[in-house]
């Protein structure tokens, strides 16, 4: 991570990356809506597997915003041992696109093939919120998912 900063320092003539995002730019607004308005309706064409259920959870990030959890159960029959295992994907679209809406046609099957509760973050997207926001809710979630799932109301 240390070495990807220092890149883009360098790019940048030494300036932090949050301050190469304008403040407002309605063309991008508008573009980024339209993008992330097509992929949901291009992603909710595709097949979404049964699975056991789907359940969405809110967890407080550090700075005290609260961001839900969406967890895809696989079915029972799935499971092999007496736990399923667990995966934790942060969706695609490069921080600025995308959503465990638009991702869960793949959730859904990843859930069923891996025999897994499969744990996906609704982190905050650029760039309405600068860098590094998305990537610190991914790494608050997972903390968040892994106490949920060492917690002894599942533990015991």
């Amino acid at each position: 991570m240390t070495t990807v900063i220092r890149v883009l320092r360098h790019v940048s003539g030494g300036k932090l990356m949050q301050w190469l995002q304008e403040d407002s730019d309605v063309r991008m607004e508008k573009h980024l809506a339209t993008v992330r308005q097509q992929t949901e309706k291009m992603m909710s064409s595709f097949q979404k597997e049964e699975v056991e259920k789907v359940e969405d959870f809110q967890v407080k990030v550090r700075d005290g915003t609260e961001i839900a959890i969406r967890l895809v159960f696989p079915k029972q029959e799935k499971v092999t041992g007496s736990l399923p295992a667990l995966a934790f994907y942060c969706h695609g679209g490069a921080f600025v696109a995308q959503s465990p809406k638009s991702m869960e046609f793949f959730a859904r099957q990843a859930a069923n093939s891996m025999s897994a509760v499969v744990a996906v973050p609704n982190y905050r997207l650029a760039p309405e919120f600068k860098f590094p926001t998305a990537h610190t809710d991914c790494v608050d979630a997972f903390s968040a998912v892994l106490n949920l799932c060492t917690s002894s109301t599942l533990a015991g």
